[in-house]
């Protein structure tokens, strides 16, 4: 009897380990898998307002940077989303931080004031923007103005002209008088 009694508790002890391993390998097993968090595709906001863009990314629980980044974009009008980071199509948790990137516009530049300026110089930096720099001559009275100084642009300071686009130079049209 002494020894059925020794084989139910040692039947016991194997039961008790056995459901105590196969508890603690559950343990292990599951709670990663609960405490994971779902994970949502960041979708694509192009061509949105910031406003619209923003409540998009917040309904599925991205949080919106404070800062934003432009990036000009012959496709996106200027002050619309053109994208995010991270890009659209990947997969984050909630909580993700999304940057969006606002459109500028058409790459171009901003003109400053030329006159004055040589025109070669002005013209060279001009064409390696891609903008299209069309010469005029003039007639000028002062005489003093040399021959490749700037006296009028088209368009004005201030304007942006984006690729492509053509800026008019107004230079003096110096007439060179030879002794007889």
């Amino acid at each position: 009897m002494v020894r059925m009694v020794l084989n139910i508790n040692v039947t016991y002890k194997r039961i008790i380990i056995s459901s105590l391993i196969s508890a603690v390998t559950s343990l292990v097993i599951l709670i990663p898998t609960l405490r994971k968090q779902k994970e949502y595709i960041v979708p694509d906001v192009s061509n949105m307002s910031v406003v619209d863009a923003e409540k998009t990314l917040k309904e599925l629980g991205f949080i919106i940077s404070l800062e934003s980044e432009t990036k000009p974009s012959d496709t996106v009008k200027e002050g619309l989303v053109v994208g995010t980071n991270p890009v659209n199509g990947v997969s984050r948790k909630k909580g993700t931080e999304i940057t969006l990137i606002i459109s500028s516009g058409q790459e171009g530049i901003i003109l400053e004031n030329y006159v004055g300026r040589n025109y070669y110089e002005v013209k060279g930096m001009l064409e390696a923007n891609e903008i299209v720099v069309t010469v005029e001559k003039k007639e000028v009275e002062d005489k003093s103005i040399t021959e490749n100084t700037i006296i009028e642009q088209s368009p004005k300071e201030g304007v942006k002209v984006i690729k492509g686009g053509t800026v008019k130079l107004v230079i003096p049209d110096v007439i060179t008088k030879y002794p007889n």
